[in-house]
């Protein structure tokens, strides 16, 4: 178990890595490959404090990849690289838990 607590300071691979490791529980937003401390922030204003309220969404959106990318870069001005990292963690996340 992870027991890291600045998950930004990690590379997105090994920051995926980690995060697909072991169940979600209460993570906030930051451990999500792809999301930096700005990016967060703005999830958070938005309501999205946590990885599994943007789970949430990527799941509403279908698993999408061009919804949830376009949805991402919208909630959080992220761009096309850094939501596809959040898209691919969620991704490997669900095959593992899901």
């Amino acid at each position: 178990m992870s027991t890291d607590s600045d998950p930004d300071r990690h590379p997105a691979v090994q920051k995926q890595r980690i995060f697909v490791s072991e169940p979600m529980g209460n993570k906030s937003v930051f451990h999500l490959s792809g999301i930096n401390q700005i990016l967060g922030q703005r999830l958070a204003a938005a309501g999205f404090a946590h990885a599994c309220t943007v789970l949430g969404m990527y799941l509403v959106l279908q698993k999408n990849r061009r919804q949830f990318q376009r949805w991402f870069c919208d909630t959080c001005g992220a761009d096309v690289k850094q939501a596809n990292e959040c898209f691919e963690c969620l991704n490997e996340w669900c095959d593992y838990f899901l």
